[in-house]
């Protein structure tokens, strides 16, 4: 059994002049050797086989995007951040068998691994 669900809020945005260049406004999907530092997230998530449920918390873009579907959610933001990590935990805890414990992993860290998680 999964160690903990995990809520990423992912609404973070970029400059205008910095998203003119990478083509997105979502920090989330800013890429990096070819992959979204989302799905680098969640599957660096998944790889450490202590992850339950995935919620993903984040913009119309990022709904929107094919790497959110990575997730076992994907709820639009309502707001601060903080509003939206309580959106994912109170998402989490109304699925049955609700869990013990949740990290809340931001999706700004293009190399966070499943082995540093493992330690976690």
């Amino acid at each position: 059994m999964a160690g903990f669900d995990v809520v990423i809020p992912g609404g973070g945005r970029i400059d205008e002049a910095f998203a003119k260049v990478v083509g997105v406004e979502s920090k989330a999907l800013i890429r990096l050797n070819e992959k979204t530092i989302l799905r680098h997230t969640i599957e660096a998530l998944r790889a450490s086989g202590q992850v339950g449920r995935i919620v993903v918390v984040g913009s119309a873009e990022i709904v929107r995007h094919e790497d959110a579907q990575l997730a076992d959610a994907i709820l639009p933001e309502t707001g601060t951040s903080p509003a939206n990590i309580w959106l994912g935990a109170q998402h989490l805890q109304t699925l049955d068998f609700p869990p013990d414990r949740i990290l809340i992993d931001t999706c700004d860290q293009p190399y966070l691994t499943g082995d540093s998680i493992k330690r976690f």
